[in-house]
């Protein structure tokens, strides 16, 4: 059995898979957090989600690719907003644009938006959700 420790790519179903098991756990990707700053509970939750994902797989290795795959995954989101193409936008993983104050309720209000199907508009634009803005990051 191939580890996901030697893997260089790992495959998109995996990704999806980390994606999944990362996101109930706000400590791992919003620095907003209040428990943001525990590292242990942090330690714990990812040596959780790596066992999860491959027996063999380190939690500094999951940890690691999920912040790269975040990254990843965030930039190829903020395209295809910027380049207007909203109904492509996988609204499963606008979470991982991981904004700060306005710019989350920036996010919200796009996110309502592509729900429900509206193309941004200049109204929009006024409102601060200009879509060749990019949004906060934080790791």
């Amino acid at each position: 059995m191939t580890s996901l420790e030697d893997l260089r790519e790992w495959p998109q179903p995996t990704v999806m898979k980390l994606f999944e098991l990362v996101k109930p756990h706000p400590i791992l990707y919003d620095c907003t957090h209040e428990h943001w700053t525990n590292t242990i509970e942090k330690g714990r939750i990812w040596t959780r989600i790596a066992k999860q994902l491959n027996p063999y797989l380190t939690s500094k290795k999951c940890r690691d690719r999920f912040q790269s795959n975040k990254k990843k995954y965030a930039t190829e989101i903020r395209k295809q907003i910027a380049r207007g193409d909203d109904e492509n936008v996988n609204l499963d993983l606008v979470w991982l644009l991981d904004q700060h104050d306005e710019e989350k309720e920036n996010c919200s209000n796009l996110m309502e938006t592509l729900k429900a199907g509206s193309p941004i508009d200049d109204h929009d634009v006024e409102n601060g959700m200009h879509p060749h803005e990019t949004m906060g990051v934080c790791f």
